[in-house]
Formats: C-alpha cells, structure tokens, sequence
C-alpha cells in the first residue's frame, strides 16, 4: 500500500489502520510502522529516513509535526528575533489556580477551514498540565490579537487514533491568533499569570533554536505554538473574561503623541493593521527605541524619520515593506539595533544597510531575500548579531563575512539550497554562535573552521556532509554545543579523539543518524577508557548510528553529570553496565532498539531524576516482579517488546508521575494488587501481546478511579482475557481501546456510554465530546 500523490498523510495512515485492523499476522507494532513508512511519499520518506518509529500513532505525530512547522514557516508567524528573559515566580497567596485537563480536538493548520484534518494531541498534552494558570483579577495580555479572518471556525475529524472509519464531527474556534501562541505564554509568564512548578525549567534562546519544544508542558515533542491545551486554556480564559485583548491603537487616538517630546520609548507593535507608517512619529525626536513590529504596515517610511538621528533601535519586522520603502534610514546614523525580518519577499539585501556603521545586531530572516549580500556590509565593523535565516542566498554570494570583525552570533539555517560551506567563514574568528542547520550543504567541513576558536555552538545538522576527518574540531576549545546530526561520519573513526577527548567545556552533543562507526581498538584503549576531558557534558544524543557497547567505556567517565541520554538504534549488546543504573543526575534514558541482554533485575540503582526510561525492543529477560530501584519521578516507562515475565510489580504502581506505561510483547502473566495503586497521572497503558488472564473486570479494577479518569489509551489486545466489558464505562477520558484477540463475551457496551464532558479543575469545562475507537476480533467499531 503506498500513499497517493493528491492523498493526505491522515488518508493514507487512515487506509492502512483499518488494514492492520484485519490482518492476523503477529508482528510488532514498528514493524507495521516501517512498512506504513516505505509507503509514503518520496520527499515523506526522504525525510524520515533511518529513524524507526514505536508505532503507526508516532509516525503520525512526526509527520504531522513536521508538516505543521513547514505550514508555520511559510505564514511567516516566527517570534521576534531579540532574546526573552524568564524569571522564578514567587508562590501564589491569595489567588485562584486553575488547572486544566485536555482536550483531544486539534487543528495545527486552522487556516485551512475546509480540509478535514485527522489529528490528535500528543501524549505530553493529555491529563494535568505542567504549568499552571494563576488568576487573581482581569489583566490586559499585549501579546493577545484578534484571529485574522483566514482563521475562521474548523471542522475537525474528531479521533484518537486519526484516519480510522469511525470519526467523530465537531468544530473549534479560537478568537486570537494562535500562532501567537509562544508570545502569549513569555507575556503570561512575564506578568506572573503563570506559575512554573519545581524543575519546570524553560531552556534558554541558545537552547531553543532551531528545535521544538513546549514551554506549557516542558516537553521537546511540540512546540508551544502548536499545543493544543494552551490553545484551549487561553480561550477559556479569554472566554471568562480573565484575558482581554490590548486596544488597537488607530491613528486618531494616537493624536497626542507629538505633545511628548521627552519619550525615548514607544512600542506601537500589531497595530494599525495594514496603513501607513504614520508622519508624526518623525516629530518625536528625543526617541531611542521605536518598535512597530506586525503592524502590515505598507508604503513608505516617512521622510520625517530622518529627524530621529538618537534612535538607537528600531524593530520594523513583519510588515509589507520593501527596500525602495526605507530611503529615509540612512539618515539614522546612531541605529544599533535593526529588525526587518518578515519583510521585503523575495527582494535583494538593500545596499544602505551598509551606512549604519553603528549597527550591533540585525535581523533579516524569514525575508526570502536572493542574490549576494552588498559589498558595503563590509563597512558593519562593529555588528556583532547578524541573523539571515530562513531566505534563499547562496554560500558563494557571502564573502564580504570577513569584514565582519566583531560578528559573534550567525545563523544562515535554511538560507541554502545547496553547495558547500565557503571556506572564508573560517575567517570570522570572533564567532561565538554558527547555525548552518538544514542548507542542504555538501562535501567536506573546511579546516579554516579551526581558527573559530572562540566558537561556543555549533550547528551544521540535517545537511548531506560528508567529511573525511574532523581535524579541526579539536582547535574549538570553548565550544559548548555540537550538532552534527543528518550528516555522513561513516569514515571518521577517529570521532572519540576529535569530539571526545578535546573539547573541555561541551555540554551538549547531538550526532544523530550520522552512521557514525564503533571507534578502532587502538582508540579504545588508549582514548575512550581514559578520557575525562569534559566535566560538564550533560546532554549526549547518539541514536540511529553504528555504535556498539564500546561506547560505555567513554561513558562511565560521566556517570555523575549526564542528563540526557540517548543511544537508541544503535548495535549496543550484553549487558547493560551497573554503572547506567547509578547515574543519579540522569532524566532522560533510551537505549531502545538495540541487542541489549541480560535480567531486568540487574537494572537497578539510584535514578531519583529519571523521568523517562526506555528499554523497548531488546532481549533483556527475567521476572519483571524483581524490577526495583529508585525511579520516583518517571513519567515515561518503556519496557516493550523484550522477553520479560512474571506479574507487574507494585514498585511500578508507586510511581506516582508515571504518564505511559510500555509492556507490550513480554510474557506477562498479569499484575499484582498494588501495580496500578498511585498511578494517578497515567494516560497509556500498553499491555498487548502478553499472557495477561483471568477476567477483564478483575484486571481494570486493580487501576485506581484517579488512573480510570486520566487513562485515555488502553491497549490489552492478544491476551486470554475472559469476562464483559460493562466496567469499562467508567472510563472518563478513554478514547482508545484495543481488546482484540481475547476470549471475551457478553454485550458490548454502546458507544455513546464511554463520552463523557471533561471538566478540569477550578470549574473550566470543555463541551467537546471523546470519540472512542474500540478494536475487537480485529475489526474497528
């Protein structure tokens, strides 16, 4: 089955579901997976190639991730460009707190009102939210604007599972713009109407960039733009009249303005909505920081403007503006700071950017500027911030760089379609932050990058590299941040000695699907046993290489400062070391998709900050009943598709965050009292395939009434359970539901007894009904 070239990702996924649904063989689910995969389209498939997916539900979530940020890209609703800063907030005393549940209707691309779209939240975005409102009065939120009116009301396809026969119709407005989504969270925050809980800790502007994640949920598998909770908890508060939108500013009640002549600040940004930049400002001379930012501003820039000779930043961006439209700039000879970005479409860099010789920071991304960039940029000597992301330049038209002897931060993601890194970047030696991400790139990385030895991070991934060596990573002392990913390192073996062993401050790593080899046996002993070169490194991403167990000598040497790691997808086996299971700073653990051996029990230790453990898809053994340790705080539990036994501990049922819970293809005979008993948070739980038997009520009634109000996927199919489902109606939130291949009997239970309103805490309700997907004998009802 492959996907046709005019159907939709959800209408292929959709098709081969429902074939799945009726096919007997026993396979596991990434197999179905990888067989939906070879199916899609060639650019789909390109795209994801060499990453496996747990399930045909994963590779909806990323293509359908994938596809919403490309649509984000192209309706140009990227933040500004200048930096947002967080601050601790202090506890609430007095004020009401609300937390919200879910709500499973989303419609990442709400523009396309006529498309019917088949998608789901994602597994983070279900059950308590992370983050809390705090609501003491009625505030005014600047980041609020009107829905255009492209964003009109939807019609969803309303399903758990997406693309299945049985759907479900309803529709979702939002009165704001939804794109603005982020914005409205940093303002939230900012006016302490949010309240982060402990180890709720948003990365910083480095950290974020070029990468996904949910600052509501504190997750990296969705954007915030993208969340469909927060969509839901702005609404409601909007709704409840907590949340007003500011009042546009129009240009008769901006009348007195010329009066203050003493104002250095203005901020008029997502105003006026589509006139012209309005004369008066010009008569505002004392002025130092003028924002007009998203206002669709058309026509050109008042000649006035050349009496503001003290402004010193001046944010432009998101406007309809083209280069013939900025004559009067010149003339703002103190300027530091300059945002157009979101303007121009298509146009060439204009040439007297290059008489701002004051200029610090520029911002021209997401501009789709061509041609070379001005020789006069030459003249910038003193700019030190130079974002050209997101246009379509070629490497070749660059080579005023040089000229740049203050730059420290360049980001060019996606400003490529091709070619190879020009060589005279190694020449802007005062760089401290390089973003190449996603140019298409080919051929080798030059040595000239050795002499960026003030280089802090480093972002080449997702191109098609294919170096000989790294030579001259090692001159890169202080760099902080690497990422390789999507690159070719099949013939670099020496990467333990360039990467490893040379790069003192690293903190992050990310060398995902690189092919990148098992180093030599030389290197082994005299490299990997003994290097202790970086005392800081805490993020390792390793996954979909060629790695083997050799690697664990490299990493015991960090066995107390490591976060996150990921080594899935590799050709790690044996055992895994005693000293993994000691690594007490650890929160993110995947060593799924390897030939990992051994008894589940010799897995134990301290992990205190684990929150999310993955061992699917290996060949460890034993009772799962002596799996034991300190995990409190896992959220994610993924033990799938290995050869374990024996009945589900009650050390699981104590962990009280646990979120999902993985257990599918084992051979377990089923759970003890207790399994379930604090598992209040849980949201799926995936039994299939095991030896789970005995009668069905029996089973559910080990979960407690907390777990059956929060459980939203339930997978129990390929068991011997015997018995009725009537006790599954007090399933609140239940919108998956896999029984098939059990030796059930009885009524089943009309459809309409599972739905049930969601009320969240503090009184928000959601009038959006659950459509359930039951799976019984291998058909869909």
């Amino acid at each position: 089955m492959r996907q046709g070239q005019n159907e939709s990702v959800q209408e292929y996924l959709g098709k081969f579901r429902e074939a799945r649904a009726k096919c007997t063989v026993n396979m596991p689910e990434h197999e179905f997976a990888k067989l939906a995969q070879g199916g899609l389209l060639l650019d789909l498939r390109k795209k994801f190639e060499g990453i496996e997916f747990r399930n045909i539900y994963d590779l909806l979530l990323r293509v359908d991730r994938y596809e919403a940020l490309l649509k984000e890209e192209q309706q140009k609703n990227r933040p500004t460009s200048r930096p947002t800063f967080y601050r601790d907030l202090p506890k609430p005393s007095t004020s009401r707190t609300m937390a919200v549940h879910a709500v499973d209707v989303e419609n990442m691309d709400s523009n396309e009102a006529d498309d019917e779209v088949f998608l789901e939240e994602e597994e983070e975005s279900t059950g308590v939210n992370l983050a809390e409102i705090v609501v003491s009065e009625p505030r005014v939120c600047k980041a609020l604007s009107k829905a255009s009116k492209d964003q009109r009301p939807t019609t969803v396809q309303i399903s758990k599972f997406s693309g299945t026969s049985q759907k479900g119709v309803g529709t979702k407005s939002y009165t704001f713009d939804i794109s603005k989504a982020e914005l409205i969270f940093d303002q939230l925050l900012k006016e302490k109407m949010i309240k982060l809980p402990n180890g709720h800790d948003i990365p910083s502007a480095n950290e974020l960039r070029n990468k996904t994640f949910c600052k509501w949920h504190n997750v990296w598998s969705h954007a915030t733009n993208n969340c469909l909770v927060f969509r839901n908890v702005v609404q409601d508060l909007i709704d409840r009249k907590i949340l007003k939108f500011p009042e546009k500013a129009t240009m008769e009640n901006l009348n007195c303005l010329p009066a203050l002549s003493s104002l250095t600040d203005l901020d008029l940004s997502g105003n006026f909505n589509g006139s012209q930049i309005p004369d008066f400002i010009g008569s505002l001379t004392n002025l130092r920081n003028l924002s007009l930012s998203s206002c669709n501003f058309i026509g050109p820039i008042p000649s006035s403007f050349e009496n503001l000779t003290q402004l010193q930043n001046l944010d432009l961006s998101y406007n309809q503006l083209q280069p013939e439209n900025l004559n009067c700039l010149p003339a703002l000879s103190s300027l530091t700071d300059l945002y157009l970005s979101g303007n121009f479409n298509g146009s060439q860099i204009p040439d007297f950017i290059g008489s701002l010789t004051n200029l610090r920071n520029l911002g021209l991304y997401d501009c789709n500027l061509v041609g070379p960039i001005p020789s006069s940029f030459g003249n910038l000597t003193q700019l030190q911030n130079l974002d050209l992301s997101y246009n379509q330049l070629q490497p070749e038209n660059l080579n005023c760089l040089p000229a740049l002897s203050s730059l420290t931060d360049l980001d060019l993601s996606e400003s490529f379609d091709g070619g190879q890194i020009p060589d005279f970047i190694g020449s802007v030696t005062n760089l401290r932050y390089l973003s190449l991400y996603y140019c298409n790139l080919v051929g080798q990385i030059p040595s000239s990058f050795g002499n960026l030895t003030q280089l802090q991070h480093l972002d080449l991934s997702d191109n098609q590299l294919q170096p000989e060596n790294l030579n001259w990573l090692p001159s890169l002392s202080s760099l902080t941040d690497l990422d390789l990913s999507g690159n070719n390192l099949s013939t670099v073996f020496d990467w333990p000695e360039a990467v490893l062993n040379k790069l003192p401050k690293l903190v992050d790593l990310t060398l995902v699907n690189c092919s990148l080899p098992p180093p030599p046996t030389p290197i082994l002993s005299t490299t990997l046993y003994k290097t202790n070169s970086s005392t800081s490194l805490a993020y390792v991403s390793v996954s979909h290489n060629h790695l083997t167990s050799s690697i664990f000598l490299w990493l015991s040497n960090y066995s107390t400062s490591l976060v996150r790691l990921y080594l899935s997808n590799n050709n790690l086996s044996g055992f895994i070391p005693d000293f993994i299971g000691n690594m007490s700073s650890l929160v993110y653990l995947d060593l799924s998709n390897n030939y990992l051996t051994g008894f589940i029990a010799d897995f134990t230790g301290n992990m205190s900050s684990l929150a999310h453990l993955d061992l699917s898809n290996n060949y460890l053994t034993g009772f799962i009943d002596d799996f034991t340790g300190n995990m409190s705080s896992l959220a994610d539990l993924d033990l799938s598709n290995n050869s374990l036994t024996g009945f589900i501990p009650n050390f699981i049922g104590n962990m009280s965050s646990l979120e999902y819970l993985g257990l599918s293809d084992n051979q377990i005979e089923g759970a003890n009292p207790n399994s379930f008993a604090r598992l209040c948070n849980l949201q799926t739980l995936s039994l299939q395939r095991n030896h789970l038997s005995g009668q069905l009520s029996k089973f559910v009634q080990l979960l407690p009434r907390c777990a059956q109000n929060s459980l939203g996927d339930l997978d129990l199919s390929e068991n011997v359970l015997a018995g009725s489902l009537n006790n599954l109606t007090s399933f609140l939130s239940l919108g998956f539901l896999n029984l098939k291949a059990n030796q059930l009997s009885g009524k089943i239970p009309e459809k309409h007894q599972f739905q049930h309103e969601l009320v969240g805490r503090g009184g928000f309700r959601n009038s959006f009904l659950k459509t359930l997907q039951i799976t019984l004998f291998g058909f869909i009802l």
